[in-house]
């Protein structure tokens, strides 16, 4: 017997809920976790953290962005919304740019950080740091702004 429509619906949007809670909790984990090294810099526990944090950035957040992208897409297939939404355009438009930001800055950012602190260059890693709070801050505005569509549909 094939699954109801609305079953499969409900997956969908548990699948699509929880992927972007990972998605916002690995991101607010990145923020407080980056504020922490900015307290210790030049500490082995600052070393540390900047590997979670790389970890975080290159294991957690591409799956979960993946993802809320294709659970999202299922879901509107599925008949729960319909491609001409504004609330869907705008979502998929927002976890588009999101995934860019993450992939080219982010990604620069990272393999950046990791030479200067290779280098034991402790002025670039504190300006890299900086630079990674501020796209941690824009990406997680952009994922709040997702939600709120999400939620509230206002178009």
């Amino acid at each position: 017997m094939a699954p109801s429509v609305s079953r499969v619906r409900d997956l969908l949007l548990l699948l699509h809920i929880l992927s972007a809670m990972t998605w916002f909790g690995a991101g607010a984990w990145g923020l407080i976790a980056v504020r922490r090294v900015q307290r210790v810099q030049g500490t082995e526990e600052a070393d540390i953290l900047l590997q979670k944090m790389e970890l975080v950035e290159n294991r957690v957040f591409p799956p979960a962005a993946i993802l809320v992208l294709l659970s999202g897409v299922g879901l509107v297939l599925n008949g729960s919304a319909g491609w001409g939404d504004m609330f869907v355009y705008l979502g998929m438009t927002g976890v588009i740019v999101s995934m860019a930001l993450g992939g080219a800055v982010g990604g620069r950012l990272n393999r950046e950080l990791a030479d200067a602190r290779e280098a034991g260059d402790t002025v670039k890693t504190a300006g890299l740091v900086n630079r990674w709070l501020n796209l941690g801050r824009i990406e997680l505005l952009i994922l709040l702004v997702i939600v709120a569509l999400m939620v509230y549909k206002p178009l």
